[in-house]
């Protein structure tokens, strides 16, 4: 192998077109290795791109890459392979590795990105990089947000759609009740889901401002207003969506908040939004200011100034990518950990602890679909004659997972909790005493409709209990490394708040763990 490559090296330093061969074939070479490296990220991305909220991800590679074409043919940068490149491609395998070994999906979508960018700086170097740098700012549109920012946003989002909603309909004169994300109608109730939270007008039309304020060629503060105008276009329409919703319904019936009309209603106040963007683009565009519309098609000339050469920056980044592809596809990064604590089935949890008699439950083959997980039990406890609460329920349940990876971890429920149309009151974290000590858990309190609910729930992960994901998800990638284990529970405690009751709640769940966490030790194994 080695008197190839010498081989190679001198027939490029006699022959430069042959030189320019080879620097070409070693770059399609590491291109083909990071595809591999990250097959798995990148078929978890496209299917991400088909939620509704990122489903502009697939025209955006295509105009990133018009953008990049463009900014090379008009600069020209000049070639200098730098050696920064490899090492930042082996940051992005390191950031790869943190993503698969921690179960978070997040990181290996940007570890893509990085790897192109060391790619690039090693063929093409520093100057080239800061050409494309607007391209690849534009990938990163691409990019899902990591789910638990993703719901935060949307609760602050239906709330903030439920209240302009409401306030459009009152200016309007139509009678209107808000609770919440519930508008009440009088005759109907609107509620104001996860589907209507705005985030779908908000991501495609932040990628479209950036865009726009890119193409045109005029001053930057008039570029970076047309970007950051897409929010509150995106609010303030999805707003007043909602409120046509509300008139619809109010003089036609619920049937306009479903089926096909609410559908095209939603198409068509996009396409309002970007008519305002539009129109606010022209509006800026005074005193010889132009839109760069030959970017949309091919560009003209050579893209760099000098010639390439194949120089050790460019054969130290393959032999990085070749690495990389071996690592992910037949390494030890795509193989599970082996070690697999021994616990009792969940089946065996008992259903009678002290004063409390449980009820089995089972989730749907949705549900197991959708958590895959390897074991699990869930059950209704109710504790009779205590308190006067004789028959409040207290439904209790363990996910368990042998091996955690990007498809198959721990649920945060923070995140299941307002897809299933709940909308999260309060959020903290609360100490709870038991046998074996002080238990700190998170504590959410939930509605949907007249129905509150108190919510415990945390993450019991090879001896640990903690009520973070990220750090969850950092402990996965360390435990991986150094002991061979990914295994872990998520464990979730949930009762009626009644009588508008809170700390009867509280009081109720506290009494349970107590009696329950003993005997969690036995079927959840620590370290």
């Amino acid at each position: 192998m080695d008197k190839l490559i010498k081989i190679l090296i001198k027939i490029a330093a006699s022959r430069p077109a042959a030189l320019s061969l080879v620097t070409l074939l070693l770059f399609v070479f590491s291109l083909v290795c990071l595809t591999a490296a990250f097959h798995t990220a990148l078929a978890s991305l496209a299917g991400a791109w088909g939620a509704k909220e990122y489903s502009h991800g697939y025209f955006i590679p295509v105009l990133a890459l018009l953008i990049g074409w463009h900014r090379l043919a008009e600069r020209k940068p000049p070639v200098a392979p730098s050696w920064a490149g490899p090492w930042v491609l082996a940051g992005a395998g390191a950031l790869l590795l943190m993503g698969q070994l921690s179960a978070f999906e997040p990181p290996t979508y940007y570890a893509f990105v990085v790897a192109l960018v060391g790619l690039g700086l090693s063929v093409c170097g520093r100057s080239a990089m800061m050409t494309l740098a607007p391209a690849f700012a534009y990938l990163l549109f691409a990019i899902p947000l990591p789910r638990l920012i993703y719901v935060a946003l949307s609760a602050d989002f239906q709330l903030m759609s439920s209240h302009m909603g409401s306030a459009f309909l009152d200016m309007l004169g139509i009678p209107v009740y808000q609770a919440g994300n519930i508008i009440d109608l009088g005759d109907f109730k609107l509620q104001v889901e996860e589907a209507c939270d705005g985030l779908r007008y908000l991501f495609p039309l932040m990628s479209f401002g950036f865009l726009v304020g890119f193409l045109i060629d005029g001053a930057m503060w008039k570029r970076v207003a047309i970007f950051l105008s897409s929010i509150p276009i995106a609010i303030f329409m999805n707003a007043l969506r909602i409120a046509m919703i509300g008139v619809a319904v109010h003089v036609w019936g619920i049937g306009m908040a479903r089926g096909f009309q609410h559908t095209f209603e939603g198409w068509a106040v996009f396409m309002l939004c970007i008519l305002l963007m539009l129109g606010e683009s022209r509006l800026l565009m005074w005193g010889g200011d132009f839109f760069r519309y030959h970017y949309f098609g091919p560009a003209q000339g050579p893209f760099f100034s000098g010639s390439f050469t194949a120089k050790p920056p460019v054969w130290a980044a393959a032999a990085v990518a070749l690495a990389m592809a071996c690592l992910f596809t037949n390494g030890i990064a795509s193989t599970a950990p082996d070690i697999v604590p021994f616990h009792p089935p969940l089946a065996s949890f008992p259903m009678h602890i002290g004063a409390w008699q449980g009820q089995p439950r089972h989730l749907s083959d949705a549900e197991l679909d959708a958590l895959h997980l390897d074991d699990y039990v869930m059950a209704d406890y109710t504790r009779a004659g205590k308190n006067g609460e004789s028959g409040t329920p207290v439904n209790f349940y363990i996910a368990w997972y042998d091996n955690q990876h990007t498809k198959n971890a721990a649920h945060s429920p923070s995140n299941c909790i307002p897809g299933s149309g709940w909308l999260v009151k309060a959020s903290g974290t609360k100490t709870v005493a038991t046998p074996q000590g002080t238990l700190r858990v998170a504590r959410l309190v939930i509605q949907r409709g007249d129905d509150t609910r108190l919510v415990y729930y945390w993450f019991d992960e090879r001896g640990r209990d903690m009520v973070s994901q990220y750090s969850a998800k950092w402990f996965l990638f360390w435990d991986a490394l150094t002991l061979h284990r990914t295994d872990g529970a998520a464990v979730r405690v949930v009762t009626p708040v009644t009588s508008n009751n809170p700390a009867a709640a509280d009081a109720r769940l506290a009494a349970f763990l107590s009696a329950v966490y003993p005997d969690m030790g036995v079927f959840v194994p620590g370290k």
